[in-house]
């Protein structure tokens, strides 16, 4: 889904969400829906989502034309470290089924400074396996692995990430970007851990308000509690306390 605003398209950055008002006046669903930023766009954003539930379905029913009420951009995303254009070294995006949808605009982000982009897509059978030949159009290398061996290598996508570094060292300036369910994120986690590269993950917590007034989307890190809507969702994996 595409929405149109300028501000967004402005504002937005890879890794940060917006809160969905699916229809006023309706009480199911009574909240909000957080759907990550996909794309950023001239226009302003698309949104990429799963129908799994009354919230999308609603959403998945709007024609061109219709308004939506839409709250952000919220949270802080990922970090970008400044470099000459071609010299970033190499960017892993790993991915955990809906994961791939928010990492998409970071892929866009390092494509256009021209740095390499390599992206694991993990999912359960080939049908959930999106994206992937967008992402090779765009320029990047990617890599699956199915739980059920329909696409890719079969097994867990990290266990394909831990089969890639084993053996070399990693790259110069490698850098790891996550988004995926929590055990997903906490083995790559150990991975990157031992491969002595620092990982940014999206956590997938549900962000009710999205401004930080519920906290109920707590994550428990080294500094203490911090809050996925409000402090992340972006955080560098060695600082959360799996």
């Amino acid at each position: 889904m595409e929405v149109e605003g300028p501000e967004l398209s402005e504002r937005s950055a890879p890794g940060q969400f917006v809160n969905v008002l699916v229809s006023p006046g309706v009480t199911d669903p009574f909240l909000r829906v957080p759907l990550g930023i996909h794309r950023i766009k001239q226009s302003g954003i698309a949104l990429l989502y799963k129908v799994v539930g009354s919230a999308t379905t609603i959403l998945s029913q709007k024609k061109e034309g219709d308004e939506i009420n839409v709250l952000g951009p919220l949270g802080n995303g990922f970090t970008l470290k400044a470099s000459r254009k071609g010299k970033g070294g190499l960017n892993v995006l790993v991915a955990g089924g809906h994961g791939i949808a928010p990492l998409y605009a970071l892929a866009e982000a390092l494509l256009k400074k021209q740095e390499k982009v390599l992206v694991f897509i993990g999912a359960s059978s080939k049908k959930f396996v999106p994206l992937s030949s967008e992402l090779k159009k765009e320029g990047c290398e990617v890599k699956i692995a199915t739980d059920d061996g329909s696409s890719g290598k079969k097994g867990y996508v990290t266990s394909l990430l831990r089969e890639y570094f084993d053996g070399k060292p990693p790259e110069k300036n490698t850098k790891i970007y996550a988004c995926g369910p929590s055990p997903m994120l906490e083995e790559l986690s150990r991975i990157a851990a031992a491969e002595k590269v620092r990982a940014q993950v999206l956590v997938d917590s549900y962000m009710a308000c999205g401004t930080g007034v519920c906290r109920g989307c707590a994550v428990m890190t080294v500094f203490g509690y911090k809050q996925a809507c409000k402090d992340g969702p972006v955080f560098y994996s060695d600082e959360i306390i799996w």
